[in-house]
């Protein structure tokens, strides 16, 4: 059955009777299934080892909920993400009744922070400012924020048409508070990491120009606008208020913010350890950002393909820690993500869900057709044996549905709200 089929019915009782229906006979099969597979034959050796197998794998993941672990740069790489397992499935329902509040309040957070982006980089012509502990002020509500409300990372999707480097600078500082949250690193740390979002590309004012041109850039251009790194380290000194001891962990960041650990970022091209789980983290959200969000050059990516490659062919580019909290933070189908569904359905992530990264909540948009249906929302862990079945790629819609896609991508622009 699909879940379109579930959403004609005119009035809540019916849903209700018909989703408690389906659920009913999807878990008959679930037991179906289970009984078949408790009658074969036990004896088996290595059906018991792989329970035996199964068994420890889920009493270490367990085990490994109750410590908190260090963060170590050192840190083996682990994909696939293990989301932190919890008997108590999430009740979304509550959490979809407050929708509009939840969206209006994180609207506010997010205009009140562009700005104050605004102004500050305005401000970065004077000749000295007072803006780190203010930026502290707005790196705190996003915390929060983010603590507190599950729509809040759709706000990632905007970008800010006038200038790209407004929500770039705030959309890499929610990246990077979540992704620290999520390695369990100090609050103060957390604190500094999410500032350094904000201030890493003050220093592309200057070479503004280079970024909105269409073509790509020449060999000349391209080392011209690198310099916006030292340029953004200078800048720093203009912030009179700054802590000495701040300052200089927020300058080493934003230092390294193009450097990868395979030698081939710049300025330095320096490589391995020297490439610490702070810089990474900023340097592994400045490229989701920029990849996820339309340039004068080119068109963007969809979110999940994003996080593939960096799984894939970007997982050696940055420390395995930071790739772990962002990650973790994003999951494998950030809030936005286009999908479709086992049904067939395509649907929009709206709620991530923390215990179980593959079963958010999904908006349903589209039939398995492409044709725009009334829009309504499948919580996954109420469906087992319906799953996200793949990514729905850019060129795909743009064939069969062009006019909602046009839609769906014009929604990403910031209009002053």
């Amino acid at each position: 059955m699909k879940f379109s089929e579930l959403n004609k019915n005119t009035t809540n009782e019916p849903i209700k009777k018909e989703i408690a229906h389906t659920i009913k006979k999807e878990n008959k099969i679930v037991q179906s299934e289970n009984q078949i597979i408790e009658n074969k034959d036990k004896k088996e050796d290595i059906k018991d080892q792989a329970i035996e197998q199964e068994k420890n794998i889920i009493l270490e993941q367990n085990k490994s909920i109750k410590e908190e672990k260090k963060v170590e740069d050192k840190d083996e790489m682990r994909f696939t993400i293990q989301p932190k397992i919890n008997p108590q499935k999430e009740d979304f329902s509550g959490i979809l009744q407050r929708k509009d509040e939840f969206i209006e309040r994180a609207k506010m957070l997010y205009s009140r922070s562009l700005i104050w982006i605004k102004d500050f980089f305005i401000e970065l012509e004077e000749p000295y400012l007072e803006k780190y502990s203010e930026a502290g002020y707005f790196i705190d509500d996003i915390y929060k924020e983010i603590d507190e409300n599950p729509f809040f990372p759709l706000m990632l999707r905007y970008i800010t048409p006038g200038n790209y480097l407004f929500s770039h600078s705030l959309n890499v500082a929610i990246i990077a508070i979540g992704a620290a949250k999520s390695l369990n690193l100090s609050e103060d740390k957390i604190r500094k990491i999410g500032i350094a979002g904000l201030f890493h590309d003050i220093g592309m004012m200057e070479y503004i120009y280079l970024a909105r041109k269409e073509e790509k850039l020449n060999s000349g251009e391209m080392g011209l606008i690198k310099n916006h790194v030292i340029k953004s380290v200078e800048l720093l000194d203009k912030i009179m208020d700054f802590e000495p001891e701040a300052k200089s962990f927020i300058a080493d960041i934003i230092s390294k913010t193009h450097e990868r650990t395979d030698g081939s970022g710049y300025p330095l091209g320096i490589s391995g350890d020297k490439l610490d789980v702070y810089s990474g983290i900023i340097a592994a959200a400045d490229v989701y950002e920029a990849m996820t969000h339309i340039r004068p050059y080119r068109q963007d990516y969809e979110l999940p393909s994003v996080i593939r490659s960096f799984i894939g062919e970007f997982k050696n580019l940055f420390p395995s820690n930071s790739l772990k909290g962002i990650l973790s933070f994003l999951t494998m189908y950030p809030a936005g993500s286009l999908v479709k569904l086992s049904t067939g359905e395509i649907g929009i992530v709206e709620i991530l869900n923390k215990r179980n990264f593959s079963r958010p909540v999904v908006k349903i948009v589209m039939d398995g057709d492409f044709n725009i249906v009334k829009n309504f929302y499948i919580d996954l862990t109420e469906y087992p044996l319906s799953n996200i079945d793949d990514i729905v790629n850019y060129e795909e819609i743009s064939k069969k549905n062009n006019e909602f896609l046009v839609d769906f991508q014009m929604q990403n622009l910031w209009v002053d709200w």
